[in-house]
């Protein structure tokens, strides 16, 4: 029974975390970054201004927040397969796909992009994230090769080049 309770409880929690952060992204749409304040995106999520810090630390952290959603949002569909995995085609067209549908982030990849050329932090976390992005996509495109390729041989000019991107 506690368990049940405590799931429902986490199930609350990232659901009035997801509608905060909602709220913060037509918040800062609306006022752009630096004239939006954890008041206006309190307003717009119908929670009270204090709550929002159960959540987040400051507006930073909101903004951080959207990018780790963000870019678990672009990762999870770029893993989406098709189910005929022989298919080299259909693979690379539902990954095309996928990367196309998503638009949405546009504004919000803008924004964090303008706060990380200002905030050393944002900059920090922005560049850390888009590595691991990065990487991300370098393996499953090698995994690709490998599987793909005749004799699973791959290209030695492409592993060379993943390690040397991987050290950068």
């Amino acid at each position: 029974m506690k368990t049940k309770k405590i799931a429902r409880k986490e199930q609350q929690v990232e659901l009035l975390r997801n509608e905060i952060l909602k709220a913060a992204v037509e918040v800062f749409k609306e006022c752009g970054y630096e004239k939006a304040t954890i008041k206006k995106i309190a307003e717009k999520a119908e929670v009270a201004d204090g709550s929002i810090y159960n959540y987040f630390e400051n507006k930073r952290d909101v903004l951080l927040s959207l990018f780790e959603k963000m870019k678990e949002a672009t990762t999870v569909n770029f893993t989406i397969l098709p189910e005929n995995k022989g298919d080299l085609g259909k693979i690379l067209s539902a990954v095309m796909i996928a990367q196309l549908g998503q638009n949405s982030i546009v504004p919000m990849f803008t924004l964090l992009l303008h706060e990380a050329g200002v905030d050393p932090v944002v900059r920090k976390k922005f560049n850390e994230q888009l590595k691991e992005m990065r990487n991300e996509r370098v393996d499953f495109y090698r995994q690709l090769l490998i599987e793909f390729l005749p004799n699973n041989r791959v290209n030695t000019c492409f592993v060379k080049q993943q390690s040397k991107h991987r050290d950068n």
